[in-house]
């Protein structure tokens, strides 16, 4: 999922011969791919901000905005306080967070070797992802042969959370 289906793809490419099915959700081809459908500007401001002690709260409630979509938050609001009280009490280290974030600004290109991908390849995509737009899941799903689009209407980045038993 997200981050995990860049690595997913790249241990595809390089170690194909020891799956036997690939499953990538709320991903695309990479982000140095030309086929992967950028975030918006607000997006990238939201993921680069400070997650310094005295901006943290703040920093966490705007993350989880754009990672949830909407309507769940509205309807999830003790769910939405439980996640920030988590994330408050056991924050990712800052200089860890940004080498992540970095890494996936480094991963990709992927698409040109989409083709080769024998395995069977389940891919699912939140319909209003905010942070891996939906057009990515639907490029996966054609340029992945063997490949399986599951939509989440509704959803964000989190689709997993928002839609459980879906995904199940």
């Amino acid at each position: 999922l997200s981050m995990g289906g860049f690595i997913a793809q790249a241990f595809c490419k390089n170690y194909q011969e020891r799956l036997t099915a690939l499953m990538l959700g709320c991903t695309g081809p990479g982000i140095k791919d030309p086929n992967h459908i950028r975030f918006s500007d607000t997006i990238q401001d939201v993921l680069w901000s400070s997650r310094a002690e005295d901006e943290l709260e703040e920093s966490l409630k705007e993350f989880l905005n754009h990672f949830f979509h909407p309507e769940f938050i509205k309807n999830n609001n003790q769910f939405m306080k439980g996640a920030l009280i988590t994330a408050m009490n056991d924050p990712q280290p800052e200089f860890a967070y940004r080498r992540q974030l970095q890494s996936c600004y480094e991963s990709g290109p992927f698409s040109e070797v989409h083709g080769e991908f024998k395995v069977p390849t389940l891919v699912m995509q939140g319909t209003d992802d905010e942070i891996t737009p939906y057009p990515n899941g639907q490029f996966l799903a054609q340029s992945i042969p063997n490949a399986e689009l599951v939509t989440f209407d509704g959803t964000g980045h989190m689709f997993f959370i928002e839609n459980k038993p879906k995904f199940i």
